[in-house]
């Protein structure tokens, strides 16, 4: 699905949408008036809307289902407010029952919604697993399975929930430290290591799949 570019009225409606989001737990932060602002660039602008965040004023869900019926629009608007729940420390709870009662509202139903719900309540192995049900890399999964059995499931499997110990597999990526400086390996081995993410086949990280990505 592409991107379809709201109307001006939409916009105003949808930015005071998310600014409710972002009010929902206290006072706006620096990170959420910086998802804000971001919006009223990128977006607003090239459709000829000025935004004084300052001014904002939040919203209901009723009336925002009252003024927006394009269905792509709606969902969308539920996209970005999910954003915004990531933009402060934590994701609590009044921010994700405001966005639930939003794609209520707006008949929005999507799987990152039960994946919020799972991490406002720190049930972060089901935010994992469902996110991956969702994942595209499910498709490469399978294709791997098919070549190499059924077991590459289960690797999957604790991939995502970052209980995977595979030494082979983490020496093999540990082993691009020695690829040629400016090489696609050696990129990615800084990347990682800069990062302080863990390589595949080590404890804490993703699958090895997502590689591909």
């Amino acid at each position: 699905m592409e991107f379809k570019l709201p109307s001006p009225e939409q916009f105003k409606l949808g930015i005071r949408a998310v600014y409710s989001v972002a009010i929902a737990d206290g006072p706006i932060g620096d990170g959420e008036r910086a998802v804000l602002a971001a919006a009223a660039r990128v977006i607003g602008r090239p459709i000829g809307v000025d935004i004084d965040l300052d001014r904002l004023t939040p919203i209901t869900p009723a009336a925002l289902a009252a003024a927006i019926d394009d269905p792509q629009i709606r969902y969308q608007l539920i996209g970005a407010m999910v954003v915004m729940t990531f933009a402060d420390a934590d994701i609590d709870g009044p921010e994700v029952e405001l966005v639930e009662a939003f794609a209520r509202a707006l008949d929005v139903k999507d799987g990152a919604l039960t994946a919020l719900r799972h991490l406002a309540e720190e049930r972060l192995l089901l935010a994992r697993l469902d996110t991956l049900r969702r994942f595209w890399g499910v498709k490469k999964i399978q294709q791997i399975a098919a070549s190499e059995g059924l077991s590459y499931y289960w690797k999957a499997a604790m991939g995502a929930m970052r209980r995977q110990d595979d030494p082979t597999i983490a020496a093999r990526y540990r082993a691009l430290e020695a690829s040629p400086p400016g090489s696609l390996g050696r990129a990615y081995y800084d990347y990682m290591i800069s990062n302080g993410f863990p390589f595949p086949g080590e404890r804490g990280s993703a699958p090895e799949v997502i590689v591909f990505h």
